[in-house]
């Protein structure tokens, strides 16, 4: 049996979530320190302006076709946080990923950045985020969907530009998505755009998961978010013990590859 590929993603990070002090930062470098061989990849949405506030949200739906109302937080944005984005990248274990300029739509007041807008549009949030990424020394390779809400035109730009998605997430046990149906279990290309799975929640995951994607020869692929804003799967105590049990089930049963997303290829 072909020795599986491991994965981690996690979603939100920016310094307006998960900041240099916190808690959840400080267990994800413990568990650095006891697995130095799992590379986590962290998206991070340039300049992070959505809230756990679902009142604040639909107001701003609301409000934003009456008044041109400001709803981006230039504090979260990369180039004002060179300082963090330095510590974070120094990191071995890390590699910061795209996740969308803003992570907020605020003609839906929703976290689906790019759900309903136009071709200029999209190019001009992704340009913009690249920018932010730029400015910190870093070309982003992979691209994760804000809320999954993936459309054509981003297909056409991570193909123009050659950079990869990370796909909506799998549920193995029920079997359903939350975005785009595309191959759960393994790399693929899709609109001639490299698509890689995520398929195992570091909240729930279990042991028959992850033995249900290697039987399959796919790649497992755990899913996290930074922190617990309107997810259960942030990196909490709770969620990281569940991930180390998992880890130390995989170690002991095969050798695992453990890679960052901008690593996989297309194909085996």
């Amino acid at each position: 049996m072909r020795a599986p590929t491991v994965l981690l993603g996690i979603d939100d990070f920016n310094p307006g979530v998960i900041d240099e002090d916190s808690d959840e930062l400080k267990r994800l470098l413990k568990f650095f320190r006891e697995f130095p061989k799992v590379r986590a990849t962290c998206f991070c949405a340039a300049k992070y302006s959505y809230t756990n506030d679902p009142v604040r949200n639909l107001a701003i739906k609301n409000i934003q076709k009456l008044v041109n109302l400001k709803v981006e937080n230039d504090s979260n944005l990369l180039s004002k946080n060179k300082g963090w984005a330095k510590k974070i990248s120094d990191i071995k274990n890390i590699s910061l990923e795209l996740h969308g300029y803003t992570h907020f739509n605020p003609l839906l007041g929703t976290c689906e950045e790019f759900r309903g807008i136009a071709k200029d549009e999209t190019y001009k949030k992704i340009l913009d985020a690249q920018a932010e990424f730029a400015s910190i020394g870093i070309k982003p390779k992979v691209f994760a969907p804000p809320g999954w809400a993936m459309n054509e035109h981003i297909y056409s730009f991570c193909s123009t530009n050659h950079i990869s998605i990370a796909n909506s997430f799998y549920n193995i046990k029920t079997k359903k998505y939350s975005g785009e149906k595309i191959n759960p279990m393994k790399q693929s290309v899709h609109n001639r755009v490299l698509c890689i799975p995520r398929n195992v929640d570091i909240h729930n995951g279990s042991t028959s998961d992850i033995k249900h994607i290697i039987k399959n020869n796919g790649l497992v692929s755990f899913h996290s978010h930074a922190k617990n804003i309107g997810v259960s799967n942030g990196l909490t105590e709770e969620n990281v013990g569940n991930l180390r049990e998992l880890i130390l089930w995989i170690n002991k049963n095969y050798k695992p590859n453990f890679k960052f997303f901008r690593e996989i290829k297309r194909g085996f």
